[in-house]
This record gives structure tokens, C-alpha cells and sequence, in this order.
């Protein structure tokens, strides 16, 4: 082959490889819809739907001396910016690394993040993402971006780098480039890529300071093809921003972040974000995607009020007593978009001492219904303020039920202790009664029913706990009760035939280690310790308690089943009962004294 063909050659491959850059610079996208952000408008901890800490010493694989810390002091938002702080206290150095992984994971698009960066020699901060699924391997097959690191040394320096398997620092061949600029350590400045199928553009406001291309060749040069997450933090020290030392008088670094935007190239569509539950009277927020040249319209339940952002991506209403759908139509040049819409629903958070649970409404209309209803008859009715329930069973095993169902859900996950009065008539007391706890989803939970299968033939008012929550299930939910249902004289340990129970003063209270009497009850009449118990359980008794020739203890499980019992001598004030063969739970003393009945809770522990 001629020098003049080898000429040609070259030409035709440089012209070749020119018109294919051209090609790519025309086909960079325009990237139109903000798909993820934090503009830090607020103050406290990082929001924790948006960030969470990776934490922990150990040199993080670059000698470094920080301890990664998730507290207030080395991470916090104030005056609208994110503040990341590295301290130097009893010769030691915490900081914070911020993630987004598993709350902000991006295949391609722009990823900006505005910030002013700390001084010091030994300093290291960095801008940077990770993959979140490691698909092709630990570090460094599967891929690292260093959107902007800089170390205290080389102060006016700002480093754009990959790593890959094939490109990596440990073999000093990586792919970046840096940029002088000049008060980095002054004021705020854009750091950016801008990542494709194609290329990896790095930027300093709006100087391109590198672009790495695909070779198109394997993941070994190319794993950027998974979606990755961002990273947030100061160094100090380490192979890099220690390579001369830490400045002995250094005890404090600071980067201060503007705020962090994501945005796509692809029209997707919008999609509302924000609480699914809400109060009544709550301010809350929502917003959707931000789309350039966007128009949008709010849509919500008629008792909500729009208090700002109606025509924005984002809008702050008060809301009012309705459940419903939250609607955001938009629209752009071309296009307009289906409406999104998010369901959301009022929910009841108790406060106080309890959470009572009224038989009736202020018009005294009964609040429980009969449902399911049988050949079995259940016949509600409101009596003196408490709930009266006549009822007549043939068929053991169907099961007609009463229902009440809270006007909207009920967070119990604090108040799960449900305690009441219940008393049923001397001559035909019900078989057993049963008390549901049904979610949102209609679950209950199947190791925590409360079920009372022994009754007091005295036609007194007797008292009765259950705690839940003690043995959770992941199919239910606690924090979302929506009704409660009652069962009388139902399955094997039911009895056919008819008569009349009453519940008085139904209520959650919180649980605090310890059921606590409900307080029509004198507790000075006699008392158990310790509480919790482990090997043995004190009874100790007031003179009126001792003084009676006919006072017996009994000793029930949780499901009401008896387990000991035992009739006091006369005279005596106090009192033991062995536990230790006992499972860990929950357990209750009854004191039957004369014509008096009094009740303890306590908690059996290992």
C-alpha cells in the first residue's frame, strides 16, 4: 500500500470519527423533566425520604481518619443549604457521607448539585456516584463517577473522574480531567453530569470540563448501564487528601450544598409524591415532576384548602375531613399527560391519656351494627351510656358479628392496650366472647386475639385487658385500625342460647410496660411486685382483704383460661405464687373478696 492511500486513510478515518462526534453533540438530549430533588426549604436533619448515612471508621478503603457519623453535628439543613460538617475533637475526626441509595437510583440523566466547598489541607470532599445494585461486580467492575472531588492542597483544582474495571486509579489508569477554578473555596459553584447511553459529560457551571465516551466494548470500560446513587461527604486524610498531610491546626471542615436536582431526557409521566395519610387540619405538601414549559392543575377533595402552588409542580393545602384523590394534570408543548392520581386517606392519631371509644354518637345514634347477621340473633342498643348486647345463638358456627367501624383509620401503635367493663347475666353468661382488631387491609392478627372464655355469674361489672402489638405479624397493621368486631358464642367453646352482656368505658390506652388499672378500680386494695415477674409473683393485701374468711386468688392466662387458684387463710396480708414454670406473657390476678372483685395485669419475663 502507497504513502498517498495511507493518507487517505488517516483522513477518511478522522473524518469519520469527527462527523460521529458531530453526531452525538446533535442528539444530546434536552433534559426536560426534574425527576429528583432537594432544595433544603427547611431546617433540622436531612429529609429522611430523600437521604440516608453511610456510617462507620476503618480508612474506607483510602486511610482515611474520619468516623462517618448520621448525628446532627456533622449533617443538618440551615438557612436553605445542607450543611456537611468534618470536627476535630479529642485529636479525633468525625463527618458525615450522605447516600440516596434506595431513595434517589438514576439510570442516565443530569445530575447537579451546587456547593461550596471546605478549606484545609488534609481535606477531601467529593461529589460523587455509586452503583446500587452492583451488577457486574464489587469495585471497581462495577463503575464509580467522581462528579467533582478536590483535596485541600490543590485548593483552585476540581477533578471529573471514572473508575472501571479497566480504568481505575489502583492500576492509574482512570478517566477524568480537572479544571482550575480559582475560589472553589469562596463561593458556591455547579457541579454536573450529564450521563447517556453514550457518554459521561462532567461540568463546572457551564464549562465542560471532560466527557468520557462508551468504547463499546464490555462492561469492563462500560458498566455505567445500571442505575447508580449519590453520594455526599468531607474526608480527611487518607492516600489522597492526606498525600501531604493534615494541617495540625485544622479542627473544623465545611461544604455547604445550595441543593441537588436530577432531571430525565424522557417525557415520562407525572407522578404525584406526598403523604397517603393525613389529619384533618394537617398542612401538608405535595408536588410531581418539575417539566420545562410545564402547566399544571391540582385537583383534590372538596374539603381541602389550596393554601399555595396551584399552577406549580408543587402545592401546600390544608386538609379537610374527606378522604380522597389527590389529581395533577399537566401539560407540555405537544403533550398533555394522563392525570395522576394518588389515593389518600384522614387518619385518627390518639392523644391524652385514651382513646375512648363511645358506643354512640353525640345524638346518641348506636355506632355498632350488626353484620354477617344469621339465624343467630344480636340485638344492640344503647343503655345508661354503655353498650347492651341481647343475644340468642343456636348455630354455633355461624357467626353473626357486631361491628364498629372508626369514621376514619386509627393509629394504635402507641395506645394498643384495649381495656373495658364487662358484665353478663348471672343466670345464662355467654359461652366466650371474642374482640377482632381489623386493619385497613381487613387482616387481623391471628396471635392476638382477645378472647374471654370464663365469666363472672354475679352481675357485676368486672374489669378487662388486652395488649396488642406483643407478638406483630407483617400482614398486619397496628397503625391503621379501621373497625372493631365482636363475637359472642361462637365455634367449640361457644354456648347456644340467649341472653345479655354489657360493656361499659371501652378505650385504648398506651401501653407503658405495665397495664395499669382502669381507674374506677381502688388500687389500695391489694398490690403485686415485681411487675414484670420473673420467678415468683407478691401479693400483698389491705386489713378489709385479710379480714376475710372467703377471699381466693386466681391466676388466668392472657385467653382468660384459669391457671391457679387458691383461698386465703383469714388474717393473712400477703401472698406468693410460683411462676417459674410460666411462659414469658401476659397475665392477669383476680382477687375475689367477699362481695367485692378486684383485677392485676402483670407481665410474666424470662
Amino acid at each position: 500500500m502507497n504513502k498517498q492511500t495511507n493518507k487517505w486513510i488517516v483522513i477518511l478515518i478522522v473524518v469519520t470519527g469527527f462527523l460521529l462526534h458531530l453526531n452525538c453533540l446533535a442528539q444530546e438530549p434536552s433534559w426536560l423533566v426534574m425527576v429528583w430533588w432537594d432544595e433544603f426549604n427547611y431546617s433540622g436533619a436531612p429529609d429522611t425520604s430523600k437521604w440516608g448515612y453511610d456510617v462507620g471508621a476503618g480508612g474506607w478503603g483510602n486511610n482515611e481518619e474520619q468516623n462517618y457519623t448520621n448525628q446532627l453535628k456533622n449533617s443538618y439543613v440551615e438557612n436553605g443549604e445542607l450543611h456537611i460538617e468534618a470536627l476535630k475533637e479529642n485529636d479525633s475526626w468525625t463527618s458525615a457521607r450522605l447516600i440516596t441509595k434506595n431513595k434517589g437510583d438514576w439510570l442516565y440523566g443530569r445530575v447537579e448539585v451546587r456547593a461550596n466547598l471546605p478549606s484545609g489541607r488534609g481535606t477531601w470532599p467529593e461529589i460523587w456516584m455509586l452503583p446500587t445494585d452492583w451488577e457486574y461486580g464489587g469495585w471497581p467492575s462495577s463503575g464509580e463517577i467522581d462528579i467533582m472531588e478536590h483535596v485541600g492542597y490543590e485548593p483552585t483544582t476540581i477533578f471529573g473522574t471514572v473508575h472501571t474495571e479497566a480504568y481505575n486509579h489502583g492500576l492509574g489508569t482512570q478517566r477524568g480531567d480537572d479544571i482550575q477554578v480559582p475560589d472553589a473555596e469562596q463561593e458556591s459553584h455547579l457541579y454536573a453530569i450529564e450521563w447517556d447511553a453514550g457518554r459521561i459529560s462532567f461540568f463546572v457551571d457551564d464549562s465542560n470540563c471532560y466527557t468520557f465516551w462508551n468504547p463499546q466494548i464490555s462492561y469492563k470500560e462500560w458498566p455505567f448501564d445500571k442505575r447508580f446513587h449519590l453520594l455526599l461527604n468531607i474526608a480527611i486524610g487518607g492516600s489522597w487528601g492526606g498525600a501531604q498531610g493534615i494541617d495540625p491546626n485544622l479542627t473544623h471542615a465545611s461544604m455547604e450544598i445550595d441543593y441537588v436536582r436530577v432531571y430525565s431526557n424522557d417525557t415520562i409521566p407525572p407522578e404525584v409524591s406526598g403523604p397517603e395519610f393525613t389529619q384533618t387540619g394537617d398542612t401538608v405538601i405535595y408536588n410531581t415532576y418539575i417539566y420545562k414549559d410545564g402547566e399544571y392543575l391540582w385537583v383534590f377533595p372538596e374539603t381541602t384548602e389550596i393554601l399555595s402552588g396551584q399552577g406549580t409542580n408543587e402545592i401546600t393545602v390544608v386538609w379537610g375531613d374527606s378522604a380522597g384523590y389527590v389529581g395533577v394534570n399537566v401539560s407540555i408543548p405537544g403533550k398533555t399527560f394522563d392525570t395522576s392520581n394518588l389515593l389518600v386517606d384522614v387518619i385518627i392519631i390518639p392523644t391524652g391519656d385514651a382513646f375512648n371509644i363511645n358506643p354512640a354518637d353525640e345524638n346518641d345514634s348506636l355506632l355498632w351494627v350488626v353484620e354477617n347477621e344469621t339465624a343467630n340473633l344480636l340485638q344492640p342498643a344503647l343503655s345508661a351510656g354503655m353498650l347492651e348486647v341481647g343475644y340468642d345463638v343456636t348455630d354455633l358456627y355461624e357467626n353473626s358479628r357486631l361491628v364498629y367501624r372508626f369514621e376514619h383509620p386509627v393509629v394504635l401503635s402507641e395506645y394498643r392496650v384495649m381495656e373495658f367493663y364487662l358484665k353478663s347475666v348471672m343466670a345464662n353468661p355467654p359461652g366466650n366472647m371474642r374482640i377482632d382488631m381489623v386493619d385497613i387491609n381487613g387482616n387481623v392478627n391471628p396471635d392476638e386475639l382477645f378472647e374471654i372464655v370464663t365469666f363472672e355469674e354475679d352481675e357485676a361489672f368486672h374489669e378487662f385487658h388486652k395488649v396488642f402489638g406483643i407478638y406483630p405479624d407483617e400482614n398486619y397493621r397496628l397503625d391503621r385500625v379501621s373497625e372493631i368486631c365482636l363475637y359472642i358464642n361462637w365455634g367449640d367453646a361457644g354456648v347456644a342460647g340467649s341472653g345479655t352482656i354489657w360493656i361499659d368505658s371501652l378505650r385504648m390506652v398506651p401501653w407503658t410496660g405495665q397495664v395499669n388499672a382502669i381507674p374506677a378500680v381502688d388500687e389500695e386494695w391489694f398490690s403485686i411486685f415485681p411487675n414484670p415477674a420473673g420467678e415468683r409473683l407478691n401479693l400483698r393485701f389491705n386489713r378489709s382483704i385479710s379480714a376475710s374468711r372467703n377471699t381466693k386468688i386466681v391466676l388466668y392466662s392472657v385467653k382468660g383460661a384459669p391457671l391457679f387458684d387458691f383461698v386465703l387463710e383469714k388474717g393473712i396480708d400477703k401472698y406468693s405464687i410460683p411462676i417459674n414454670t410460666l411462659t414469658p406473657g401476659i397475665y392477669l390476678v383476680r382477687i375475689n373478696s367477699g362481695n367485692q372483685l378486684f383485677s392485676r395485669i402483670f407481665v410474666k419475663q424470662q
